[in-house]
């Protein structure tokens, strides 16, 4: 007999995103525990999962954090002979997860601080790049240190900006960096703010961003709930805060 789905209601709210429940979970731990051959994804799943408080520690075998640990290793040896220092942002993003996990990896080496720590000057000098400075909470906390230690006022500029761009594009790829937004709210509320209140933001598409999730939740499409509800989640508390409404 085939399996009958649970059916998410047209009431799903902001409130089930912010209150992960059961149901959620259990997909997004099947879907860690399915990624058997792709350690790397397995990382982000996991990582993404700590995030919305979810104990993955517990849930992962001893072989899945060794094979964690030496998909780690085998980025860090790729990056040392590379010539494009800004793909080291896949390390600082790989030792974001391991912290979110509470995974223990080696210590990074000085040259491997020295660059991370010079990843956002990079990427503001090329505009292609000016995404990656979304991520600049992500590589601060790789590095222990604070967001401000690395970074100055023209990163927070250049990411909302980079935002407002790709909020242009039609589909579901609007709706996809309206959910990506929620990492301009850690790196930059006062960014965030404005991005809010621009004419890029089509607040009359927020009821279709709610509706994406429910389906994908419906689906049980967990990588897509694993990547997508943490910076959500932390877009719709922004939003609270700032007593941002229809």
């Amino acid at each position: 007999m085939e399996e009958i789905k649970p059916n998410i209601n047209e009431s799903f709210t902001e409130e089930n995103i912010l209150n992960i429940d059961e149901e959620t979970k259990r997909i997004l731990l099947e879907t860690m525990k399915a990624e058997k051959g792709d350690y790397w994804e397995k990382t982000i799943i996991a990582g993404e999962m700590a995030l919305l408080g979810m104990n993955v520690l517990d849930n992962l075998s001893e072989e899945d954090k060794e094979k964690m640990r030496q998909e780690l290793e085998n980025v860090r040896a790729s990056l040392k002979d590379t010539e494009d220092k800004e793909d080291y942002v896949d390390l600082a993003r790989g030792i974001y997860r391991f912290k979110n996990i509470e995974l223990n990896y080696p210590q990074l080496t000085d040259k491997e601080k020295e660059i991370l720590e010079s990843l956002p000057a990079l990427f503001r000098q090329n505009p292609e790049w000016h995404g990656h400075l979304n991520y600049i909470p992500q590589i601060a906390k790789a590095l222990n240190k604070n967001i401000d230690e690395i970074s100055n006022n023209k990163d927070y500029e250049l990411a909302r900006k980079y935002i407002e761009e790709k909020l242009k594009e039609d589909g579901e790829e609007e709706l996809m960096n309206m959910i990506l937004s929620g990492l301009l709210v850690e790196l930059n509320e006062d960014e965030a703010k404005k991005l809010l209140k621009s004419e890029s933001w089509h607040e009359n598409r927020w009821s279709e961003v709610l509706k994406m999730v429910r389906e994908a939740k419906n689906n049980e499409q967990g990588y897509f709930l694993a990547r997508c509800l943490p910076p959500l989640r932390k877009l719709i508390e922004f939003r609270e805060n700032i007593n941002f409404r229809k």
